[in-house]
């Protein structure tokens, strides 16, 4: 599960809560605040869960929450875009049009042992492997 956030003016980095309150026993991906999000530029953080297929997200920043306290997250899977409360399989209108072109789990014995992708942006000639620094192509 990927998840890219556009976090509104006026909030720090953003953390991601994520759950799965579909089993009997509640699934966190990491207790309350949750984990950092990586910052993809132009507003936009990214987390990646590999592990994950599905969940509900929660997004926070120096006391601040989309969605509001007591409200359930976003249920999201897959590969998802959030900006303004709207949730969308590709990017949104008006944003650096990007390529994910490899996305590869290498599986043993049915656990996932690696994971490896990357990441492209074709507007501004950068990439980013396995999640890492962000580099620029060269001729």
């Amino acid at each position: 599960m990927t998840v890219h956030f556009y976090k509104p003016s006026g909030w720090g980095a953003p953390n991601i809560y994520y759950y799965d309150d579909s089993v009997t026993l509640l699934r966190e991906g990491s207790a309350w605040p949750g984990v950092a999000m990586q910052d993809e530029g132009n507003g936009c953080y990214v987390y990646r869960a590999p592990d994950w297929t599905q969940a509900k997200v929660i997004f926070n920043s120096s006391g601040n929450q989309i969605p509001g306290s007591q409200m359930p997250g976003y249920a999201v899977s897959g590969e998802r875009w959030i900006k303004e409360g709207r949730i969308t399989h590709k990017i949104p209108m008006g944003q650096n049009r990007r390529l994910r072109s490899i996305n590869r789990k290498e599986h043993s014995k049915g656990i996932v042992r690696r994971s490896r992708s990357i990441d492209i942006d074709v507007d501004s000639g950068t990439y980013r492997l396995n999640g890492g620094l962000l580099l620029q192509t060269t001729n």
